[in-house]
């Protein structure tokens, strides 16, 4: 942080990285805590998954200011040859849904104009009620901006519900 200080003010700030930082790696460390916690997914299935995926990806990492510990993380995966993981993953079982037809439904004219949430975790610390659900909200709303920013139009995303829950009725999305 000493580094690349944070702008603003306030208990948290945000770092936007792309995958080829060396700072991404703590990103990918609180994907694979959290993940392996929660879906039982190991660093190895974790780094397989994602591979093709690399050197498309973004990260957004909130960190608390005055510790300067990370808080969460917020994987945005652009469009590349690879696709969106999300969109080629829902072709498989259980959905079986094509990529044209998901592009169809939802009237995606471009998917270059398009991002995957590829992940969103949060630290054990920040997380939860207790917490307002600040981190996650504040991961979200960074995707908001900087998407609007970078003339993104649509995201795609598999959600567990309480992720969904909080979309839908914290943020109205």
């Amino acid at each position: 942080m000493a580094e690349h200080p944070l702008t603003g003010e306030g208990r948290f700030g945000c770092y936007l990285l792309a995958a080829s930082s060396s700072y991404s790696d703590i990103a990918r460390v609180i994907e694979c805590e959290v993940f392996e916690r929660f879906f039982g997914n190991a660093p190895a299935d974790m780094a397989r998954e994602y591979a093709p995926y690399e050197a498309s990806s973004l990260f957004f990492l909130v960190v608390e200011r005055d510790t300067q510990r990370p808080a969460g993380v917020l994987r945005v995966i652009e469009h590349s040859r690879a696709g969106l993981k999300t969109l080629n993953d829902i072709q498989g079982a259980p959905l079986h849904l094509p990529t044209a037809k998901v592009v169809a439904h939802h009237g995606i004219e471009d998917l270059r104009n398009c991002w995957d949430v590829g992940t969103l975790a949060v630290v054990k610390e920040f997380r939860g009620q207790a917490h307002n659900h600040i981190v996650s909200t504040m991961l979200y709303g960074l995707l908001n901006s900087e998407g609007r920013k970078r003339g993104i139009d649509h995201a795609v995303t598999v959600l567990d519900r309480h992720a969904y829950v909080q979309l839908t009725q914290i943020l109205g999305v």
